[in-house]
């Protein structure tokens, strides 16, 4: 009896895996749409390097409120952090050392390098005219046509 059981449970483990060797050879390929553009929304994760933006913050038309621009990418954290904290001696500490640029909202910029939380841009008008930096990349805004 025990034998007998034994068989029909590798038999019917043969079976299903036989079944699903079948129904995944003849599942249908994904259908991959040639030529088609990138959505290309505000979030600024579809864009190339190249592109012309604008960093800015993508709530607010107010051009007087500023997003940080950091020198070198290792700086984000420290920024990260004051900003969290409401840091301002340090955030001002950290603008007197020139390892940081506050943006004005709406400011036109050049995508250089592409990374997954920051991209590197330069500044295309304003008093940072021609500065390179790092921002968050939400801060990354399409251009508008």
């Amino acid at each position: 009896m025990r034998q007998i059981a034994v068989t029909l449970a590798v038999l019917l483990s043969l079976g299903a895996a036989t079944g699903l060797f079948f129904y995944l050879r003849n599942t249908p390929a994904p259908v991959v749409e040639k030529n088609v553009e990138p959505d290309r929304d505000r979030s600024g994760h579809d864009v190339q390097v190249g592109d012309s933006l604008i960093v800015g913050n993508a709530d607010s038309e107010d051009r007087e409120q500023t997003i940080c621009m950091v020198r070198d990418l290792e700086d984000a954290d420290a920024v990260r952090i004051l900003v969290e904290n409401r840091d301002h001696e340090g955030m001002r500490q950290f603008l007197g050392r020139r390892r940081a640029s506050l943006i004005h909202n709406r400011t036109p910029a050049t995508l250089l390098e592409l990374g997954p939380t920051f991209c590197r841009v330069r500044i295309d008008k304003g008093e940072n005219r021609s500065r390179e930096g790092w921002i968050s990349a939400e801060f990354l805004l399409r251009e508008a046509p």
